[in-house]
């Protein structure tokens, strides 16, 4: 008792200090002006400190109101409020309780909460009719439109989510009542943004139903930012996803004259071999990891993969609770699609399969995830005797010394780690970052993801190292985490990643950020926002760039 207590009076101390701090640096209030700012309200800790300058920014050049929005409706949280959640938010923006007296400490003038209007019920039931008639099976929902709006993807991958499912049945109540209500928040954010002069709007997931407002914004030509883990995107209709700098990694580093691009390729080799020698965190630009995959820890004398002449193929799983369709539509609806058909599809080949999750790793709240992925890969193994389990903590250093032929994954980094070892990886999707970095086997469909996997023996790929080494380069040097606040990854030194949504952050951001650095990330953002690209990278960063070119 007395723990929670000290750490609640902590915590209290630290709010109050940090909105201090944003009264005294971000004093940005035009409540007469007719234009809107909206910001998205949420409880992830860093991505106030983050949102509060992209804020300020747009606030001062549009002399505008800033809202905040919930948008967590769908994806976190039902559409329906309950009574008690009503008066928490009555009252919390009465007296600014909580994240309320945060935003408000940076300017946020008032909080728009989504509700299900009367006079929109009628249309959400024509819409909904018209889409469910036309829902003959899974991919099909991929595939929504509404307004000629993309919006399939959110709502399968909203729905997984919410309810912490591994694939969907649309014939369940439970998603037709889903389906409804997205219809009805779909309509209540097109309204809105009809209705009220928003300029920009500032948010941090691109997936689930968070992506709905965005997606309308794209089709008004209103200017959408979201931040996550230290990146800050800018979002349109042609990128509609946090990490799509992945298309323009080619045509940047071609730019780079020789010494650079061997300067640079050196870099990533030495941050690989980390990676490959077990490292974890920042010393790999990964923050999230707490175990690695790569112990170079195992036992020589025990061999995990059969010794025989079969083509050997390892399954790679990729974490239930994530979105499937992250970068856009794939091969596979979701991840339990994928996995069942290559469950049947080994049953009808004489190769040799095996099947390996994560390692696991209890200290991170991705653990759930991680347990319904080694529960979902179980049954698959008792189902299916073709499929060989490979415990999640054995190294890939001893699956590659046993020679795995050839990997599958639909676009996790196995596809630059194998390919680094010149071992064959095949993806299952044409979007995500490692399709046309040529260091991969890459179908464009479905038919010929399965045609290539039917027909392993014909199938030769040449791996440049380079390729390999420049992929890396762009995606975890060039658009460092480290570009807009220096200090991001350094808060891991001391602390959990799941601390980065935590009082902890507050103090961390107070005790390295003052006005110089402030300044700092102002013109940073400002130089950004004027070359028009898709995301903070070292270009808007010289200090940084020259320091790897020198």
């Amino acid at each position: 008792m007395k723990k929670k207590i000290f750490k609640y009076l902590k915590n209290l101390l630290i709010k109050n200090k940090f909105k201090i701090f944003n009264r005294r640096n971000f004093e940005n209030k035009f409540e007469n002006s007719n234009s809107k700012v909206l910001i998205e309200f949420n409880a992830f800790h860093y991505t106030h400190c983050y949102m509060s300058i992209i804020t300020s920014y747009f606030v001062k050049m549009y002399s505008a109101n800033l809202i905040a929005f919930n948008n967590h409706k769908l994806s976190s949280t039902s559409f329906e409020d309950s009574l008690t959640r009503k008066i928490k938010w009555f009252f919390g923006k009465i007296f600014k309780l909580k994240f309320f007296g945060i935003y408000s400490s940076f300017g946020v003038t008032d909080f728009i909460d989504p509700i299900g209007r009367k006079k929109d019920y009628k249309e959400a039931s024509k819409i909904y009719n018209n889409l469910i008639s036309n829902i003959k099976k899974k991919s099909d929902i991929t595939k929504i439109q509404i307004d000629n709006i993309l919006l399939g993807d959110l709502i399968y991958d909203g729905y997984l989510k919410l309810y912490s499912l591994e694939t969907l049945d649309f014939n369940l109540i439970k998603f037709k009542k889903y389906l409804y209500n997205f219809i009805l928040l779909y309509l209540y954010w097109k309204n809105y943004l009809i209705n009220n002069n928003v300029k920009c709007i500032i948010g941090v997931h691109s997936v689930y139903a968070y992506g709905i407002i965005y997606r309308i914004a794209f089709s008004k030509k209103i200017d959408v930012f979201t931040t996550m883990a230290g990146r800050v995107f800018r979002l349109d209709y042609s990128n509609q996803y946090n990490y799509d700098e992945y298309k323009f990694f080619k045509d940047i580093f071609l730019k780079f004259t020789e010494h650079e691009k061997k300067r640079f390729r050196n870099y990533s080799k030495t941050l690989i071999n980390k990676r490959l020698d077990g490292k974890v965190g920042n010393d790999i630009k990964e923050l999230i990891t707490t175990k690695s995959a790569f112990s170079k820890f195992y036992d020589k004398n025990k061999n995990v993969l059969s010794k025989n002449k079969k083509i050997k193929i390892l399954i790679a799983t990729h974490q239930l609770g994530d979105a499937c369709n992250f970068w856009g539509e794939n091969f596979f609806s979701d991840f339990y699609e994928w996995l069942k058909f290559l469950s049947k599809l080994s049953k009808e080949t004489d190769y040799e399969w095996y099947i390996k999750d994560h390692p696991y790793y209890s200290d991170l709240k991705y653990a759930k995830s991680l347990d319904r992925t080694a529960e979902l890969t179980r049954k698959l193994v008792k189902e299916n005797n073709k499929l060989i389990h490979i415990p999640s903590d054995i190294s890939h250093h001893q699956i590659i010394e046993e020679k795995i032929d050839f990997v599958l994954t639909i676009y996790g980094t196995i596809a630059f780690e194998y390919a680094y070892f010149k071992i064959p990886v095949i993806l299952a999707t044409k979007n995500c970052p490692m399709y046309k970095c040529n260091m991969n086997i890459c179908p464009s469909n479905l038919d010929e993801y399965e045609n290539t996997l039917r027909n392993l023996e014909n199938v030769k790929l040449k791996i440049n190292e380079e390729d390999v080494l420049d992929y890396f380069f762009m995606k975890y040097v060039y658009n460092d985490y480290d570009v807009f606040f220096d200090k991001h990854s350094e808060f891991l030194v001391k602390n959990k990643w799941d601390e980065y949504d935590s009082f902890e952050y507050y103090k961390y951001w107070m005790n390295n950020v003052d006005l110089k650095k402030l300044n700092e990330m102002y013109k940073i953002f400002d130089n950004f926002y004027k070359s028009k690209k898709y995301t903070i990278d070292l270009s808007h960063n010289n200090k940084l760039l020259n320091a790897l070119k020198s």
